[in-house]
């Protein structure tokens, strides 16, 4: 008959190779989370072209503004309304009102800008000009906007080099 004999095994080791699989997959792991974060911020392009899109920018006060949290009203049958600020902050806000599938100047008859609390109206031909160059092609606008905005008790606040060019 056979005998099993069950003997200690003194200084068992875990074989190299089954070492190395093991970090080889966590390596492995580990760089596509990276590849994946990496790419969900953008993997198309040098990455320029991410920075232009979806934006509202101006100067106030000699600073430059760059508000890229943006909401489009598409509701109206004739008229987006776009509001941006910068990241959630109520601090200021801008509202572009434009008219839908038009172009030129006679576009955007209001703009409103939020300052501290203070709301200040810029009225498209008297002391703020706006003109957009792109609308509903592919529901995108593309425009510039500068000028005065006066608020109701008669305080300014000039609005310099505006652009905004969105999809929604």
């Amino acid at each position: 008959m056979f005998r099993f004999v069950l003997t200690k095994v003194k200084d068992f080791k875990i074989p190299f190779t089954i070492i190395s699989v093991k970090i080889m997959k966590k390596i492995f792991v580990f760089a596509t989370l990276i590849v994946l974060s990496f790419c969900s911020s953008g993997c198309t392009g040098s990455g320029a072209e991410l920075n232009t899109i979806n934006r509202v920018d101006f100067e106030v006060d000699g600073l430059r503004k760059d508000f890229r949290n943006i909401i489009v009203d598409a509701s109206s049958p004739d008229m987006l309304i776009v509001r941006a600020d910068m990241g959630g902050s109520l601090i200021e806000t801008i509202e572009l009102q434009i008219l839908k599938n038009v172009t030129g100047s006679a576009a955007i008859p209001t703009i409103i800008f939020i300052q501290n609390d203070v709301i200040y109206y810029g009225i498209n031909g008297s002391q703020m000009q706006a003109t957009v160059t792109e609308n509903g092609a592919e529901r995108k606008i593309k425009g510039t906007f500068a000028g005065f905005f006066r608020s109701i008790s008669n305080s300014t606040v000039a609005l310099n080099n505006g652009s905004f060019v969105i999809e929604y």
